[in-house]
């Protein structure tokens, strides 16, 4: 369906009752299941979005809609990172607040320091910080290049042996399958 988009051609719905939406479907129930297993079925995650409204509260800013927006907005994009796995809830949404006070140059409380309160650490926050800026400061790689790395990592296995084509990959409806660093000095 990307693909589709991306090269503006109209997006066909799969047969729901056909035999290529039931192995795309079997192979979507394996990968889940080998995610689930791998994480230890373990799947309960404490968002920190409601943390950073929280957190604005007691920092007395919560009226201040730009500045919750944008660490909201830093917190969704932090979901393209493995930010959520490597610290606690707490510290992420305090360098979401972190960034976005710098951004929006709001001052917080430096005497005693404001993350203090929530038991961050300020290189914890410094290298979220760092990770987000990197975020965006990466190229956009062309959708053809992203998707010949995903056929090469595909085992055989996982593709349907009589959905293969010459290039070793499944086709689906013809089609393969799919801030500066400044900011943190202030």
């Amino acid at each position: 369906a990307l693909k589709q988009k991306h090269d503006a051609k109209p997006l066909h719905p799969m047969d729901f009752w056909g035999n290529l939406y039931m192995t795309t479907k079997g192979l979507v129930i394996k990968a889940e299941r080998r995610l689930l297993k791998n994480l230890g079925f373990c799947v309960h995650v404490k968002h920190p979005h409601k943390i950073v409204i929280t957190f604005l509260q007691i920092l007395e800013h919560e009226k201040n809609s730009q500045l919750a927006q944008r660490a909201w907005n830093c917190m969704n994009d932090l979901l393209m990172s493995d930010v959520f796995v490597r610290f606690t809830p707490e510290t992420i949404a305090c360098a979401c607040i972190f960034l976005a006070a710098r951004e929006l140059k709001i001052p917080l409380p430096e005497d005693p320091a404001w993350w203090l309160l929530f038991d961050a650490d300020y290189s914890d926050i410094q290298e979220i910080s760092c990770t987000l800026i990197e975020l965006y400061g990466r190229k956009k790689r062309p959708l053809d290049e992203l998707l010949q790395a995903v056929r090469s990592l595909k085992k055989p296995e996982d593709i349907p042996k009589d959905n293969l084509t010459a290039e070793n990959g499944p086709r689906l409806g013809g089609k393969s399958p799919v801030a500066s660093a400044a900011v943190l000095k202030g």
